[in-house]
């Protein structure tokens, strides 16, 4: 009798030791019951694709928004550095619904999220910025944070897409005078000239600057832009931030190119789709995946201080052969070849 009660204990407790590895192996492996993302973003093509991107990648890790995940609206910050203030004080609100991770994309998104995130200790995934080192949200790349944020870069240095235009327009002769479209209080946009003045002479482009953002009704003007590019009447034109914001408005992008009548370089697809010869892109799927894969290792129980934040280096190059017919100008056929994208 000793020895079947000895026995039936014995295998009740390995029983009972089996199902705690189990029940353990299936919380460390899989998504808990239910998580919260808070996601802000700014307005323009690039984050809204990045947005998409995340939010496809984390379905793809196994977290479904309405069975274990569920995202707050959406909040779409401004783009002048001074509405900071008040993205800061959407994120304090937000945060009354308890989020268990905020997801930024954009500089003007993640600045003043993470001033009101940071205290609370809850992770904040940023992804989108060009240059996150400059302004203050972590100390370097390639390094943990030690603190409860992390995230990825916008890939493509300045100089780096100094040099990728050259490719795509050879000739020094035709193409010397390059203007740079930007407004002045977007935040990226102002680094982004800064690095540009930093590089000196690359590839052989002579640099113009056009701040076009009209300080008397403190708004990017659009006329202003077209007065200001047709006065200096550069060979070619490429920009940032704010340039890719216009490409999302068709018709002022539309009544850009018609008064221009000159190539212009796009930051995204959208904007090679609206009528830009071409694009020097970043991978907005590749940094939506990065972005979901971070978050994935944070709800599985990293801390965010513990990911290093990531620089990307990948680019695409699209191409509008219409485009580029209309204008006159005809891609080396290695360049077409090369291209991730083509409109015939």
């Amino acid at each position: 009798m000793f020895v079947f009660l000895k026995n039936r204990l014995f295998r009740l407790a390995v029983l009972w030791l089996g199902l705690s590895l189990f029940a353990a192996a299936s919380v460390a492996g899989s998504p808990r019951k239910s998580w919260k993302i808070a996601i802000f973003r700014t307005a323009a093509p690039y984050a809204v694709e990045i947005e998409a991107a995340l939010k496809n990648h984390l379905a793809k890790l196994g977290y479904n928004e309405g069975r274990n995940l569920t995202y707050l609206p959406t909040v779409m910050v401004k783009s002048r550095i001074e509405d900071f203030a008040e993205t800061a004080a959407l994120a304090r609100q937000a945060l009354n619904e308890k989020p268990d991770l905020f997801a930024t994309i954009g500089t003007q998104a993640s600045i003043p999220v993470w001033k009101a995130v940071e205290p609370t200790g809850i992770p904040m995934v940023f992804c989108g910025i060009t240059f996150p080192v400059d302004v203050g949200l972590i100390s370097a790349y390639g390094q943990p944070t030690g603190k409860n944020i992390t995230g990825l870069g916008y890939s493509v240095s300045p100089r780096k897409r100094l040099e990728l235009i050259r490719e795509l327009f050879p000739d020094t002769q035709r193409y010397r005078r390059i203007a740079f479209a930007y407004s002045g209080q977007a935040l990226q946009d102002a680094a982004y000239v800064k690095y540009l003045q930093k590089a000196g002479n690359v590839a052989q482009w002579q640099i113009s600057f056009i701040d076009y953002f009209d300080y008397a009704q403190n708004n990017a003007s659009l006329r202003l832009l077209i007065d200001k590019l047709q006065q200096s009447n550069p060979d070619l034109v490429f920009g940032w931030y704010d340039l890719d914001v216009l490409g999302n408005d068709s018709k002022s992008f539309k009544e850009l190119l018609d008064k221009l009548r000159k190539p212009l370089i796009a930051v995204t697809s959208k904007g090679v789709d609206e009528g830009a010869v071409g694009g020097v892109l970043t991978d907005h799927q590749g940094l939506g995946a990065q972005q979901a894969g971070m978050i994935g290792r944070i709800f599985k129980g990293e801390p965010a201080g513990t990911i290093p934040p990531v620089e990307p280096t990948a680019y695409l190059i699209e191409l509008n052969l219409s485009k580029a017919r209309e204008l006159g100008i005809k891609f080396d056929a290695k360049t077409i070849e090369s291209a991730t994208r083509i409109i015939p």
